[in-house]
């Protein structure tokens, strides 16, 4: 049995690892494409991943899209054409699923946004939709999607599957930021941006800025991860205080080391609550519903009002972590087994 798996965006890294990791297990050979966009790369080269890189990225702009689109899906093809794949995995690569339509590969697909455009493509294409309860039925079924498939908890759960604490972890988070002492005594709030280049971006970043005027207010070490190079030339220069990493650290072990995450949405602040750790979200629009989930259970705290961020506080906290969510992983990987049984 051989599986093919893309990774397009840096959270893809994570969700798959322990995907990979099991499908190995069962004797399952698996190779991997990327795509170099965010920390992606950065990111199969610090997990030690055996990956093939396929690029292309279009940007903000939706011509440019349709051009990548186009580029990186016949390289994928042809990649693809001659190494007798049984089946085909990705979080939304419509690249890949568009090549292995073309090829007569099975594909399954998952995602946990319903905000996301691009799903009209991923969700016709795939065989197989694996989605979190949370994800709205009405949504997968307008999207075109023919067979849903559904997992317990959030895409995280199934990130975190292997999660350890690793010892002592702050003191690579002091190196890596280049902290003194005293700033490390301090709050430690990771800042990830919004998700600017996204096609569901709706370019009001205004809370976001007031938030990080906020920050500069408030006693706290605030270590920024930029998603491109342009929002850390931007940060760097409007807040010469922040701090910033050259090095690609393990995203879950600092998010489990902060005393909060703060972010324009996206997979880290669902990280920070499945850890325990107070996460704020930012998103300029709707929230996704599994953000909406995460609100009710008082894991996550939507920031959409100047009051609030007015108001906005972080103390140190007491590090508590839940036990992992194994059933999320485990209904996964049925739907894989499903996939290739089918195959």
């Amino acid at each position: 049995m051989r599986v093919w798996i893309d990774l397009v965006n840096s959270p893809h890294v994570v969700f798959f690892l322990p995907i990979i990791k099991r499908l190995k297990q069962e004797g399952v050979e698996v190779e991997v494409t990327y795509r170099n966009f965010a920390q992606t790369a950065q990111l199969v080269k610090k997990h030690n991943l055996d990956a093939t890189l396929i690029d292309g990225h279009g940007g903000k702009n939706k011509l440019a899209k349709v051009f990548s689109l186009i580029a990186r899906t016949v390289a994928l093809f042809r990649y693809a054409k001659n190494k007798e794949f049984d089946v085909a995995l990705s979080h939304n690569s419509y690249f890949q699923l568009a090549s292995a339509k073309l090829l007569g590969i099975p594909s399954l697909t998952s995602m946990d946004f319903e905000g996301q455009p691009a799903n009209h493509i991923a969700f016709r294409l795939a065989s197989i939709v694996s989605l979190p309860t949370a994800f709205p039925q009405q949504n997968a079924l307008k999207f075109g999607a023919k067979q849903i498939r559904r997992y317990s908890g959030l895409k995280e759960d199934i990130c975190l599957a292997d999660f350890q604490k690793t010892a002592n972890y702050s003191s690579v988070i002091q190196e890596a930021f280049a902290l003194s002492e005293n700033e490390m005594r301090k709050p430690l709030v990771v800042v990830r941006p919004p998700p600017t280049l996204a096609l569901y971006h709706n370019n009001d970043e205004s809370f976001f800025d007031l938030c990080l005027t906020r920050l500069c207010e408030i006693d706290v070490t605030v270590l920024v991860l930029p998603r491109v190079e342009s929002q850390k030339v931007a940060l760097e220069s409007k807040f010469p205080n922040f701090k910033f990493s050259e090095r690609v650290l393990d995203g879950l072990q600092l998010v489990n080391c902060a005393d909060a995450v703060i972010s324009g949405g996206g997979s880290m602040n669902r990280e920070a609550a499945c850890l325990n750790t107070p996460a704020y979200t930012l998103f300029s629009g709707e929230l996704p519903n599994v953000d909406k989930q995460l609100e009710k259970q008082g894991l996550l705290i939507a920031l959409n009002n100047e009051l609030q961020i007015k108001n906005l506080d972080i103390k140190k906290k007491e590090t508590v972590r839940n036990a992992a969510n194994q059933q999320a992983i485990s209904d996964f990987m049925s739907h894989i087994n499903e996939l290739k049984q089918a195959g």
